[in-house]
Order: structure tokens, then sequence, then C-alpha cells
């Protein structure tokens, strides 16, 4: 006879077609998304019991290092990069010579294996004594110049370039990448958070993007970090983009429905914007969509039915740090 089969449990929290799913041990598993996310589960409670953000587009696979921890494990996605996680937090991101990055596994050595869009497949190690020759890393370098060269067809102006010495300033997140007037070559580096220096990788002849601010796959002027504590286990680090030419409030709309904060947060989130990107916005032709009245503007007047945090009300601030995005 024909077995019946039915859903037993639904995992609900991605907000984008899911692309990979790996079994930690009998009671986790983590899942990858186009939503530019990787989150892990409780397979009997189905409880999402952390997010990890950092890829800047789709991501394809996910493969947890077999020697490691539950937060310990490799990613890789359209944004082209291999990255390595450790105890939750990014800790190095790889750039590969190619527009995707399909699939990645780990060995037992921890070792890591990756297939690309170039139809190549390259296999990355910590281990010294195994690394490539001198000629394959050259040759991989040369590759990665070009293709980051491809995407781009403009000559750039060397002369305004920061010199060396915006190297003493450290990057925010692994992966950060500068542009370095090096006695009139222009030269690329990136962060490296384990060494916590500037790492060159090359050097350039093409135009960088004008930032590096990438969301999803587009280019915003800005793209704020943001932490959320949500009285659970771990902080949910979100992404904020904003363009000069939205309405901060629009912006702050999207991101709260996005992420399932309370609507009361609108105004907070909106005056951080505003502050943090230099945005004069007076608000004048706005009204609320639902009383038809005068949208409340943060620090002009306040609206005692819209509830204010740390006024010892019963509302949890997501936002930690005492109103801190």
């Amino acid at each position: 006879s024909m077995l019946t089969k039915i859903c037993i449990q639904e995992y609900i929290g991605h907000s984008d077609v899911i692309r990979d799913i790996k079994v930690i041990n009998c009671d986790i598993f983590l899942s990858a998304a186009n939503d530019c996310s990787i989150r892990k589960w409780n397979i009997h409670t189905a409880q999402c019991l952390r997010e990890y953000n950092g890829h800047e587009a789709f991501v394809y696979s996910v493969s947890p290092f077999i020697n490691g921890l539950e937060d310990d494990f490799a990613s890789c996605g359209e944004d082209g990069t291999l990255r390595v996680w450790r105890d939750g937090d990014c800790v190095q991101v790889i750039q590969l010579p190619c527009i995707s990055v399909w699939s990645v596994s780990c060995f037992d050595n921890d070792d890591i294996v990756v297939g690309s869009s170039d139809s190549i497949a390259r296999v990355f190690t910590k281990e010294i004594t195994r690394k490539a020759s001198d000629q394959h890393i050259s040759n991989f370098l040369s590759k990665l110049e070009e293709h980051k060269l491809s995407k781009s067809n403009k000559s750039i102006d060397v002369q305004n370039l920061p010199n060396m010495e915006a190297l003493s300033e450290p990057g925010k997140k692994t992966g950060d990448t500068k542009l370095i007037n090096n006695n009139g070559n222009a030269e690329v580096y990136q962060w490296d958070t384990e060494s916590m220096q500037w790492v060159k990788i090359g050097d350039a002849i093409g135009e960088a993007p004008k930032n590096g601010n990438i969301y999803k796959g587009k280019e915003y002027d800005y793209v704020f970090d943001i932490d959320i504590d949500d009285e659970g286990p771990y902080m949910r680090k979100l992404k904020l983009p904003y363009n000069k030419t939205d309405d901060p409030f629009d912006s702050a709309e999207k991101f709260l429905n996005e992420h399932d904060i309370p609507i009361w947060y609108l105004d907070q989130v909106a005056d951080f914007i505003m502050k943090n990107a230099d945005v004069q916005f007076t608000g004048a032709a706005i009204s609320d969509p639902f009383t038809g009245g005068g949208r409340y503007i943060p620090g002009q007047g306040n609206n005692d039915s819209t509830p204010q945090l740390g006024s010892g009300g019963p509302i949890h601030d997501p936002f930690t740090g005492g109103g801190r995005y």
C-alpha cells in the first residue's frame, strides 16, 4: 500500500526562497535563503534560535564544520564569496573570481571546498604545509583582479583616493575594503578581523562602486547595522538600507514591517535615519494614513499616545543601549 506523507512541522522565518538545509545534530539544523540570511532552528519546536547576516545577495549553500560547534560553519552565495563563521560571527570573507559560488562543503580536517559559476572547484585550508604553490596563488589573485575590473570600465581618480594613513583606522567588519593611493598607485586593501589589520589583495585600475553599502544585491547611500534585543538568548543583527532621496519614514516603516518590529517605533527609527544620514526633513506634506492627521516628527512635541522608550511603561525596547541602534 502507498504511504501517506503529512506535514508535521512548519519552520517560519525566512522571507524568500530557501536554498539549502543542513542538519547539525538531532536537535538543530541550518537553513540558507534568498533573503541573504542563514538561520539556526530547533527541529522539535520549530523555533528560530539565531539569524546570521553578512552575505550581500542570495545564500546558496551552507556547511557545518564536522569538528566544530553548532555555530561553526561555512557559507557561499550570489555575492561571489565564501564566508567562514565561528561561534556565530563571520570571521573571514574570501572573494572568488566568479559571479556566484554555488556550493560549499567542509571536510573532517576543516578544509573547505567550493564550486562556483566559473566551472572550477577550489579547496581552502588553514594548514600552511598543504597550501597551493606560489604560482597557483598568484594565478588566483590575478583572476580575482581581472574579475573585479571586468565589472567596471572607468578609470580611478587616484589623486583623490586616501593615502596609506587611512589604513590606521580599523575596519568595521571582515571583508571591508578600501582603495588607497600608494605613491600614485591605486591599491585594494581588505580588513582581516583575525589579524586586526588591512591586507593588500591587489592593485586596481578600474572604478570601484561608489560605496560599499550593498544590501540584497543593491547599492545604497547607507546601510546601517542595527542590533535588536528580542529578550531571547541572542541579539538579532539587522541591516537598514537608506538612500538620501528616500522618505526616512517610508524606509523606517519598511524596515519595521520586514522584521516584525512594532510600528510604534516608527518615529524612533526615522529619527535615527535622519540624524545618521544628515537628512533635513520637515514632514510638512505628510499625513498619517490611519488618522489623516499630521505625522509625529521627533523633536516637534510629544504625542502622549505614542509609547516612549525608557518611560517605565510596559513596553520593552528591542533596541539596545537606551535607544542606541
